[in-house]
């Protein structure tokens, strides 16, 4: 863990704004006239923060602390609940800025932690599949259940949606989860025996011999598009919705 030591004040910059442990929004001397910078107190320096992240319209700020033998996120200068590890660079606003969700360690168990409240329980959590819905009503990530004694190795992975846990399969692709642009479908990538499918809702699609990295993609019109290998040839494979 990287530790961040500072003589006086911490210092956070921020499109422009400087967040420091010093006073309420100020403005302070700057040498760019493209910018004014303002500063404002967030509350006792420590010197093992980590992981600091904004909303997309810098109106939240938030950040992990030490405090104790417990790491807690600080947001808008006030702490949370105390865990016994929470996953650097895991911390992540919805896109409205009302959510804020982390993965954290809670004794030989991992969990999702949205505004506080933490989710189920499970063996690993595969960080970087965390992700909200557009609006930030909906939140998903991908899980793993079980080891043997002997293999460490992951069993079985699922892809809990809203708290509920999805179907079984050998593999989840990482960073292939993501939400339709109304929020109301979720798709990713997993393997299933030897073959790759793409899931939406829980749903798979036809089996292929790999799914190429970078998708599937959902465009404006709802449709799901995506790479794939079959018996050495590549396909185009487009998910067009049925309308009714």
């Amino acid at each position: 863990m990287r530790h961040v030591t500072v003589s006086t004040a911490l210092i956070v910059v921020l499109g422009g704004t400087v967040f420091a442990a010093a006073g309420g929004p100020q403005t302070a001397p700057s040498s760019q006239s493209d910018y004014k910078i303002e500063e404002e107190r967030l509350g006792r320096f420590h010197d093992d923060i980590q992981s600091p992240v904004s909303s997309r319209d810098g109106c939240h700020f938030a950040y992990v602390i030490k405090r104790g033998d417990k790491q807690l996120v600080v947001v808008d200068g006030k702490g949370g609940p105390g865990y016994d590890w929470i996953a650097d660079g895991s911390l992540i606003f919805s896109p409205d800025g009302k959510r804020l969700a982390y993965v954290a360690k809670k004794g030989r168990k991992v969990v999702v932690v949205v505004n506080g409240q933490a989710g189920p329980e499970c063996d690993v959590i595969q960080e970087e599949t965390l992700c909200f819905s557009p609006d930030g009503k909906r939140v998903a990530y991908a899980v793993v259940r079980g080891t043997t004694p002997r293999v460490k190795w992951p069993v079985k992975w699922f892809v809990v949606v809203d708290g509920k846990p999805g179907p079984e399969y050998d593999d989840v692709r990482g960073r292939s989860l993501l939400f339709s642009p109304d929020g109301k479908r979720l798709a990713h990538a997993a393997k299933k025996g030897e073959k790759w499918v793409v899931i939406i809702d829980g749903q798979p699609g036809p089996e292929y011999d790999l799914i190429v990295k970078g998708g599937p993609t959902f465009h404006a019109d709802g449709s799901l598009e995506y790479l794939a290998v079959k018996k050495e040839a590549l396909y185009r494979v487009k998910h067009v919705p049925v309308r009714k």
